[in-house]
């Protein structure tokens, strides 16, 4: 009888391996994805950087022949240097301007001895008024001048061409209100200081160039120079004044 002989074939192992895959991916992953934003980023706020600065020293003047010259003053933040609410500008309104809003212009024409006609001069220059009436009340009206006998000084001082800043809106009577309204500007008030011939807006956007000189300015930097007016005056205590952004003008009352 042959013996018995052993089986030396191994037996193989059924079971099924598992095969784990991690779930956090590769270290560079990550790196290349926040490379790729900080990148990306970069490359968009270099853009709107440029783009900035090309909209910014746009001149002024047509011609080229000049030199283009500016004021050397600090930037000034102008949402948090003037932003005196509504609330305080009409209440110097009513303090310091006609006692109730007039009606229409005829009304206005019955009030001129205690207003001032406004019109354009050496330092300003007021602009084609469609919503709004020309006058002041004596004290707005020397604010006003004050306002722009500085600006005109700053700008000589700094050996610059002579600029008149632009008024966009004087004295609103209850008419001129209703006409703002269908012409689309809904936030136009018959309580706004404007209807007490204390308030005017001057524009940031517009300058008209009086000076012969070929030298010229870009619109920013003269809003710079108009805005250092505007602090001498706010810190004298002669106005409100609040930075519209949307209708880009600053809107001034007078506290005289």
């Amino acid at each position: 009888m042959l013996p018995a002989t052993k089986n030396n074939t191994k037996k193989h192992n059924t079971k099924k391996r598992v095969i784990r895959v991690s779930a956090r991916p590769p270290r560079w992953l990550g790196w290349l994805i926040i490379g790729t934003v900080v990148v990306t980023t970069l490359i968009a706020l270099i853009s709107t950087w440029q783009h900035k600065l090309r909209q910014y020293d746009q001149p002024i003047a047509e011609s080229r022949q000049g030199r283009l010259v500016s004021y050397p003053g600090r930037n000034i933040a102008y949402a948090t240097h003037f932003n005196h609410l509504n609330e305080k500008h009409l209440k110097a309104a009513k303090a310091n301007g006609l006692p109730a809003p007039p009606k229409n212009s005829k009304e206005v024409e019955q009030m001129r001895g205690r207003l001032v006609k406004i019109s354009t001069c050496k330092n300003y220059k007021v602009d084609d008024l469609s919503h709004s009436l020309p006058y002041l009340t004596k004290g707005a009206a020397r604010s006003l001048d004050a306002i722009a006998a500085d600006f005109a000084d700053i700008l000589e001082r700094n050996n610059l061409p002579h600029y008149r800043f632009i008024v966009t809106s004087v004295l609103r009577t209850q008419e001129s209100v209703q006409q703002l309204r269908k012409s689309g500007n809904i936030n136009a008030s018959e309580n706004s200081a404007h209807c007490y011939a204390t308030t005017f807006d001057i524009t940031y956007k517009r300058f008209d160039k009086a000076d012969p000189s070929p030298d010229y300015m870009t619109e920013e930097n003269l809003k710079l120079v108009l805005g250092q007016a505007l602090l001498n005056a706010q810190r004298a205590g002669l106005v409100y004044v609040k930075y519209e952004y949307k209708q880009a003008c600053f809107h001034i009352t007078s506290r005289q």
